[in-house]
């Protein structure tokens, strides 16, 4: 882990960013020079069935990707709130996809009840992550998951998750900061409580 080494070499970093020394793909920006991978990771479980946790690795979009490299490295406006939402869409992970696009790729579940159903937020989760471990150079909601409560007739399908800066279930002018294709599908019945970890991290390869 980088861990709490990281501030005292953001000047290397903004170095990298300024010549070009890095990398994107799907996953996230890799620094070469440094060894040093920027990726998230989802936790998810029902509540009362703890012990089948699942961790699903993400997608983080070339336009989350921009807007990282914006705001640490030159002078874009950093977002102060971040939100989760669901999908039952089983398109493939893809980089290119925005928040523009998310919904037609992906599907986001926009509904609070029904058949198939929803979740009863009137809006996307919030994102409430914990202070930054400067120690393992990651932030988590560790301390408060996003719950979604089920509310359906049937089942609800759930396939993945994504974040963005838009809080309303309809709204995707904002970013997609990361998606996430589960590797299995959850089928959720009636009063489930979904919980979700989303995890950023900068590690050490």
């Amino acid at each position: 882990m980088i861990g709490a080494t990281l501030l005292r070499h953001i000047n290397e970093f903004r170095r990298y960013v300024r010549n070009f020394n890095y990398e994107k793909d799907g996953t996230g920006i890799y620094f070469p020079t440094a060894h040093a991978w920027m990726r998230g990771t989802y936790d998810h479980w029902i509540t009362g069935f703890e012990s089948d946790l699942r961790t699903d690795m993400n997608v983080i979009p070339l336009e989350a990707q921009n807007h990282f490299l914006d705001v640490a490295f030159k002078s874009g406006t950093a977002n102060a709130n971040w939100y989760l939402g669901l999908h039952s869409g089983t398109g493939a992970e893809d980089s290119a996809v925005t928040a523009a696009t998310y919904n037609a790729t992906y599907s986001e579940i926009q509904a609070q009840s029904g058949d198939p159903g929803g979740y009863t937020s009137a809006t996307r989760i919030a994102w409430a992550s914990d202070a930054i471990d400067t120690v393992n150079s990651e932030i988590v909601n560790d301390t408060t998951p996003a719950a979604f409560t089920v509310d359906t007739t049937t089942t609800l399908v759930v396939n993945g998750a994504w974040m963005t800066n838009r809080s309303g279930r309809t709204d995707y002018t904002g970013i997609a900061m990361s998606i996430a294709k589960f590797t299995a599908t959850r089928n959720l019945a009636d009063t489930d409580v979904f919980n979700l970890k989303y995890k950023i991290d900068l590690d050490h390869v």
